[in-house]
């Protein structure tokens, strides 16, 4: 499940409509949970992509040596077309900073899964002992 939702929180940066068929793929080559990692790739969105391509901008900024603009945002002229341009001007700085961003979004969605799914388990495992401990 853990392994899922990295995938699908990593994949879920890919632009297009790519995610869904990249995340199976990345499952099926690294034996993810499919469900997990297509849920996952929900959170970019029409509503989101914008602020996530900003910050992953940001991201690619901080890596790359030397001084790079966000480039200004024109949604005007159309929201598709603008996105597109937007997206193209952004440079080497988004192309560095999706794939750390991804990853840093996928390590920690892996790393909270397993402390919230193993959690009930070392509980269980506490109990029992306990319980044997008193036979």
């Amino acid at each position: 499940m853990a392994r899922g939702l990295a995938i699908g929180l990593f994949c879920g940066l890919i632009p297009g409509p790519l995610q869904i068929l990249a995340s199976m793929l990345f499952c099926a080559l690294l034996r993810g949970n499919v469900i997990a990692a297509a849920v996952a790739t929900v959170y970019t969105n029409p509503l989101t992509i914008v602020p996530l391509y900003a910050l992953a901008f940001q991201i690619g900024s901080w890596i790359i040596p030397g001084s790079q603009s966000l480039p200004p945002w024109n949604g005007d002229a159309g929201a598709f077309a603008a996105l597109v341009e937007w997206v193209r001007a952004m440079g080497w700085p988004l192309i560095v900073g999706l794939p750390a961003m991804g990853l840093f979004f996928a390590a920690w969605g892996y790393a909270i899964v397993q402390i919230l799914w193993l959690r009930p388990v070392i509980a269980r495992a506490r109990r029992m002992r306990a319980l044997r401990g008193l036979s």
